[in-house]
This record gives C-alpha cells, structure tokens and sequence, in this order.
C-alpha cells in the first residue's frame, strides 16, 4: 500500500501491514512518545478516529490498514480501543505497537482506551477512561503529567473529578445511539450543551477540551459542532466505511468548514495548504537551489526537515541535468559571481523548456544596477512562477517597472534589507499589478505578507518579530515556497503556504521559547507578550518547529486572508 523513503529511515508495506525500519540517528526522533516532540498545547482533537476492530475487519482490512487510511484522509488524533473477547493481552499489546508506529510516522497522537498497562509498555501518547475505569487521579499518577489524559463525564460531579486529574480532554457520553453503542442511553444536542455549561462555569486554569462520540456523522456533526466541543469522536462513519479516505476527507472538510465560520473559499484555500504539505512529506520533491553561500547550509537543512530533498549547486555544466531531475527550482541572487550568472540562466532556460515551476528571490534589487539588470533580464526571458521580496525590493521593482518615483521613495534599500514603510493598500496594489505585469504570483513580506496573482489575494498575518533578527530567514522562506511548488500546481496556494509555513513556526517557536525563558503560558501562538530572544536559541528552536510542525498544526493554526477579484 505505501513505500516511502525516509531521510534516515524507510517506511514500507509488507504482507498488508505497515512496518518501520529505522536507523538509530531517525531513532532519535522517531523511537520516542510523540509528546516529547509536540506540546500537548497544540494537539487537534478535531477529528477523533477509535478503532473498532470487527468493523474493520469486516471490510476485509487489518486495523493497521484502517488507520493509516484514515491519518491519509485527515484524522487528527487516535484511539485504540479494543473491546473483543478474542484477543489476548499479548495480541492486544503488538496491534497498540504497530499502531503506534504508524501514528508517529504521521506525528499523530495515539490514546489508548481503558488499558493503562498497554499505554505504559508502548509509551503511547495518552490515554482515555471511562467511569467504570480506573479513577482518572490514579490514572494520572500512573502516566504522569506529560501525557494526555481523556475521561468520560456525564455531570458536575464527573467532572469535577476530572479537573482535579489534570485531565487534558473529556468525552461525553453517547450524543445518540451508534452501531458501537446501540443500547446506551443518549444525552441529545442537550446533553452535550449541558456538558459545555458546566465545563464553562468552571474557572480553569488550562483549556480542557471537549470531545463529542456517539452516533456522528455527516449528516449530524455540524450540529454537534455548534455546541461549540472542540472535536467529534467517530468509529463506524470512517472505521466501517469501504472507503475510508473519502469518508475522512467528507468529514475533515464539514469540521474544516465549521472552523471558518462557513466560508468555504477560505476553507478550500486552507485546505489546500495542508493538502501541498502532506504532499511535500509523502513525495519528498528534489528542490535545486542556486542560492547565496551565507545561507546554503541552513536553507538546506529546513528543506530536509519539512521533508524535501536539496540540491545546492551553481556549476553550470550542471545546470541542464539537475534542473532535468529536480521537482522545482529556487533562483536566489544574493551572492553574485559570474558563475552563478551563468548557471541563472542556464537554471532558468531548462526549468521553461521543461515547464518546472521557478521561484525567484531578487535579493537587494535596485541596491545595484547589475542586480537590477540581472532581475529584469530573468523576469524578460523566462516562466517564473514567483517572485519574492521584501518591502523595499518589491517597491524597487514596481518603481522600475512602472516608472513610479514615489514608491521608490517610500523604501529605502539598505544593502539587501531594507527599512521604511508603506500602507497596506499600497501593497496591495503594488503586488496585485506586478503580478499582472509578468504574469505570476508575487510576494511582498514584512509584518503582514501580501501574495496575489492578480486576481487573487492571500493575506499572511502571522508575525514573529525575532525573524527579522535572523540572517537569511528569506532566503529560507524562498525555499520552502520551492518545495510547495513542486507538489501544487497553484503558484498561488504554493507561494502563500510556503510564506506561512515559516512565519508560523516561527511564531510557535518564539511562543515556546518565551514561555520557558520567562514564565509566561500563552493561551494563543499570536501572544501580545513578545520579548526578544537571544538568536542561537530561537534559530535552534525555529529548526526545531520546521521538523516537529504537524500537517494537521499547520492547517490548526493558519491565520490568513483570503480574497478574490480585490
């Protein structure tokens, strides 16, 4: 079913169930709980998928197969729950095992229902009790605190156990009756509002989630939806279904389409993102970049760590045969030589010939007239897909491109930074015309990033001030718009995404940081408490987030605008 190579590991199917062979330096990633990778502040309780294994095996699939269809079709958490009198410890121990390794490979958290015991020997990720389990304090004491803790409550008095717990989530009973539970008592729309109002009067000092379970489908779940839980628990609308992609992806997109308040153009556009990032992860695209030797090295580790692969060469008698096997080309002018012209060029030519998309970064233009005479002469004879810039590069080009003094002026260009400002309506239309003019996506980035087609507009507005203090974050962010490229057809979406990627992981990573150097719990990744950070320890914890940042966080997170026909 799937074959995947892996930087330092390989992920294959055999006799139809996933196996993992690892090597000891992906070990140090891979062989450990999922927590100890992403905080359990961020995980997405959205789409809750609990096994069921007679269900599944009726399908003619293992469990395993199950699970793994449905990662692939959006789920954003698991729980294995096994109520079969068939199964011995020891078999129940080995499917939580293999489970555990298909939901690390995805980075998705697995709970384990009831068995504490199975939870404890797989280092599984959490686990979920109901009132007939052992009591969630004890629970607790048993996992300790790192790990998630789920439990079941029907009213105050469950409740308030549960908070004394530290628990992480509670799950209602069954909101209507369900082929898993078709003699339980079910609480309605009612019950689930009622579990809210008591969860709401409670002063908490963290964010207990809720999740709803029983009888959701898609015919129901936007009603569950409005009672505002934070997740829907479902078994048979995906775990019974015959196609279980399908049936993930119907319900990730009803769950999706909630989050935005029904806007389904900006569903779709979210949804695109985190479609071209599953595929950056999946098809691991050959990314070449003709880039500034200052950051060759750190551009080419945060493509690896997203999951790209790079090519980092400027020889010109390679140019023709490395574009001919790469997925997208990157094009960063920041350190000129005639060598690298050359291989410009020559990059570019065969990237046209052969359709492939072509980011450019047109580092410091107007600071010199050969580098404004490079950039145009790049942008006159070939297809570049984007372009992307800085505030004062952009409004260098538009001024050149449009003989427009004033927006010359409003920008000073300083080396290849460039200091000044310009309102945003301004930008707007500078992008938006630009992009008309050579027929591509254009970029301008700063405190709030403008990607447009001429068209459409993307509107970024995530902000990490501490980026600006990193060298060669640009150049970076140009990369990874390259590796979006190479899996997404739309320059648009690939140019937008590759933008937020970075911005938000910055933002994930400053919050993190701030909370361990200062103190200070966050109840949003867009904090007004930003500090600066020493440089070395945010870049170590940015590299950090570009590896650890789910695909499900990525869409979780997203904070963008999006606009048609502006």
């Amino acid at each position: 079913m799937l074959k995947r190579s892996l930087q330092s590991g390989i992920i294959k199917q055999t006799s139809s169930i996933l196996t993992i062979k690892t090597t000891s330096k992906w070990k140090r990633n891979f062989g450990c709980s999922l927590l100890n990778l992403v905080n359990k502040e961020l995980i997405d309780y959205s789409l809750y998928v609990v096994t069921d294994t007679l269900q599944s095996n009726q399908q003619n699939r293992t469990i395993e197969e199950t699970i793994q269809l449905a990662i692939e079709g959006g789920a954003s958490i698991v729980q294995y729950r096994e109520k079969s009198n068939n199964l011995s410890n020891r078999e129940i121990y080995q499917t939580a095992k293999r489970l555990k390794e298909i939901t690390q490979f995805y980075q998705i958290p697995l709970i384990i229902n009831d068995r504490v015991d199975i939870a404890l020997a797989i280092d599984a990720d959490g686990v979920h009790v109901g009132q007939s389990d052992l009591p969630p304090k004890d629970v607790r004491k048993l996992i300790g605190q790192d790990k998630i803790l789920g439990v079941t409550v029907g009213n105050e008095e469950e409740l308030n156990e549960a908070i004394m717990a530290n628990a992480d989530y509670i799950g209602t009973n069954a909101i209507f009756s369900s082929v898993t539970k078709k003699d339980t008592d079910t609480i309605g729309l009612k019950g689930v509002q009622h579990i809210m109002e008591l969860k709401n009067s409670k002063k908490l000092i963290s964010d207990l989630k809720v999740v709803g379970i029983g009888g959701l489908k898609k015919e129901n779940v936007k009603q569950v939806l409005n009672c505002g839980i934070d997740g829907v628990a479902v078994v048979n609308s995906i775990i019974g279904q015959k196609d279980v992609i399908s049936a993930t992806k119907e319900l990730r997109h009803l769950i999706d389409l909630h989050k935005n308040n029904n806007d389904i153009n900006l569903t779709r556009v979210k949804e695109n993102f985190r479609e071209s990032l599953r595929q950056i992860k999946k098809k691991r695209p050959l990314i070449h970049n003709i880039t500034n030797y200052v950051v060759a090295n750190q551009s080419a580790n945060a493509l690896l760590s997203i999951g790209a692969s790079p090519i980092m060469s400027l020889h010109p008698k390679e140019m023709e045969n490395l574009v001919n096997i790469s997925n997208a080309l990157l094009i960063n002018i920041g350190t000129l030589n005639d060598i690298s012209i050359e291989a410009n060029h020559l990059a570019a030519k065969t990237a046209t010939k052969l359709g492939k998309p072509i980011v450019l970064d047109p580092v410091g233009f107007g600071a010199t007239d050969e580098r404004t005479r490079i950039i145009l002469d790049l942008l006159s004879n070939y297809n570049i897909s984007i372009i992307k810039g800085n505030l004062g590069e952009i409004c260098k080009l538009y001024s050149v491109t449009f003989n427009d003094s004033q927006s010359n002026e409003r920008v000073q260009i300083k080396g290849v930074d460039s200091e000044g400002e310009v309102n945003l309506l301004l930008k707007k239309r500078m992008v938006k015309e630009l992009a008309k003019k050579y027929n591509c996506v254009v970029c301008v980035t700063g405190e709030v990033d403008l990607i447009s087609d001429g068209k459409r507009m993307i509107q970024v507005n995530h902000n990490e001030p501490n980026l600006r203090n990193l060298t060669g974050i640009g150049c970076i962010t140009g990369s990874i718009q390259a590796s979006f490229s190479a899996v997404c057809d739309d320059p648009l979406i690939s140019a937008s995404a590759g933008i937020a990627y970075v911005a938000l992981c910055g933002e994930l990573a400053g919050s993190r940081l701030r909370k361990k150097l200062f103190g200070k719990t966050e109840g949003t990744v867009n904090s007004i408490f930003k500090p600066a950070l020493p440089n070395e320890t945010f870049r170590e914890k940015l590299f950090d987030q570009f590896g650890n940042l789910t695909v499900q966080q990525f869409y979780q997170f997203l904070d963008i605008e999006y606009s048609e026909e502006f």
